[in-house]
């Protein structure tokens, strides 16, 4: 009796040879990991783990690469995440956390992610195509009890768009269903 030990994903063939009574394994072949970048809609990506078409290329130096090219972004933070084997349990990479990228400038890009997993780390490079103006979205965030206590208090939020800071006022009405 001994023990076989499969140290990475595989296919093996596993035959009895019955006149013998002898176990034998063949086409031992290694199923290469497959890393993914997830993340917002803004980059091109998604938060949907088993969706293929984020899907890291192998490079010859070992690398993955992602290509995402003619993404329209404003100034600002954008989260995405590396993945392996499609799946949310790989936590080599900032412990699992989300990673941010940053836009100096608002404009269409080439971005390009490598993903390093020896180093375990994940870089970008932006390509800026093409300046443009935009006005990024405002949105509303945060948590507030709806039908009535404590909460939010007022109706206003602030946003900051090329360092001058405004202050919107917003009125509605919240109701229960």
């Amino acid at each position: 009796g001994g023990k076989i030990i499969v140290e990475a994903a595989a296919t093996i063939t596993v035959v009895f040879n019955n006149t013998s009574k002898k176990i034998s394994f063949e086409g031992l072949t290694k199923i290469e990991d497959i890393y993914s970048i997830k993340g917002v809609d803004a980059l091109g990506l998604n938060w949907t783990e088993t969706d293929t078409k984020d899907d890291m290329t192998k490079q010859t130096d070992g690398t993955y690469t992602l290509l995402k090219s003619n993404i329209t972004l404003a100034v600002g933070n954008y989260e995405y995440k590396a993945i392996k084997n499609h799946s949310w349990e790989w936590k080599a990479i900032n412990s699992g956390n989300n990673l941010t990228l940053h836009v100096d400038k608002s404009g269409i890009y080439n971005i390009t992610f490598t993903l390093n997993a020896e180093a375990t780390e994940v870089t970008y490079a932006l390509e800026l195509l093409e300046e443009v103006d935009i006005v990024p979205d405002c949105y509303i965030s945060g948590n507030a009890t709806l039908t009535g206590g404590e909460g939010w208090q007022g109706n206003e939020f602030t946003m900051v768009y090329d360092d001058v800071k405004e202050l919107h006022y917003y009125t509605f009405d919240l109701k229960k269903d």
